[in-house]
């Protein structure tokens, strides 16, 4: 039974292919003795390189742009490199007095665009509208000038040396799902039907703690954060049976 083999019995099949693609980046460091830069990650996908390591020693450089960053810049390299993964900030400048630009909005131009998601790394909006993005310095150039409008507002793109803004602070809500499953419970926090949640689970469209969830009949528990594509997140702070139901306490940053 190879290596490789062995490591992924421990993680799940939505994982397998972030798993031997590093483990093969892995190998590949430790064969040419030469940097490899695997783009930003998720926290699972932070943790799931530090383990692999594991079996091989190898120095890991993450940089997310700023001390309470989620997504983070990977690089794997020989103790004999010292190099940053190489990250640019930007502010998107637009008239705030008229318009208000949204996580939602940001994502949804850059996924459309097409951009791959390792170039892009924390978005963070204000509860005022302001827009400051990480991103890999390999689209510093680009960017601006792929992407100059978002949900039709334009924008200006203007590089700052540090995020001096913080993300508009989470709601907190409450809704009743029939079952603690979790197209059930990602049904009652986006009023999305359950049948079609159903279906955007299959599609690979909901995160549960950072891990894709294609089974809609996972299990949701106090302390997870499921993240719904096109929707937002939402934290689950309380699950309280009533009546037959279940009233879902969570805090979400979806301000609708």
């Amino acid at each position: 039974m190879s290596q490789l083999f062995k490591i992924l019995q421990h993680y799940t099949d939505s994982e397998e292919t972030f798993v031997r693609n590093v483990f093969h980046y892995f190998e590949e460091v430790s064969l040419y003795e030469y940097p490899k830069d695997i783009g930003f990650c998720d926290p699972n996908e932070q943790k799931i390189v530090s383990e692999l390591n594991s079996h091989f020693n190898l120095l890991i450089k993450a940089d997310g742009g700023y001390p309470d960053c989620e997504r983070a810049k990977v690089m794997i390299m020989p103790d004999t490199y010292d190099i940053s993964p190489e990250i640019t900030r930007y502010e998107l400048c637009y008239n705030l007095k008229f318009n208000k630009l949204e996580h939602k909005h940001i994502m949804g131009a850059l996924y459309n665009l097409g951009i791959n998601e390792r170039l892009i790394g924390d978005i963070i909006v204000s509860e005022e509208g302001r827009v400051q993005i990480i991103i890999s310095g390999e689209m510093a150039d680009t960017l601006p000038l792929l992407q100059t409008k978002y949900a039709n507002i334009t924008v200006r793109y203007e590089e700052i040396e540090q995020i001096t803004i913080k993300s508009k602070a989470p709601k907190y809500a409450i809704r009743s799902s029939r079952t603690t499953r979790i197209d059930s419970v990602c049904k009652a926090v986006t009023h999305i039907s359950r049948n079609k949640m159903s279906t955007e689970i299959r599609k690979g469209h909901v995160f549960l703690n950072h891990k894709q969830i294609k089974d809609p009949i996972k299990q949701v528990e106090v302390g997870d954060l499921l993240s719904i594509r096109g929707y937002g997140r939402a934290e689950i702070i309380d699950i309280i049976p009533v009546n037959g139901k279940f009233n879902i306490k969570y805090l979400t940053t979806n301000h609708k």
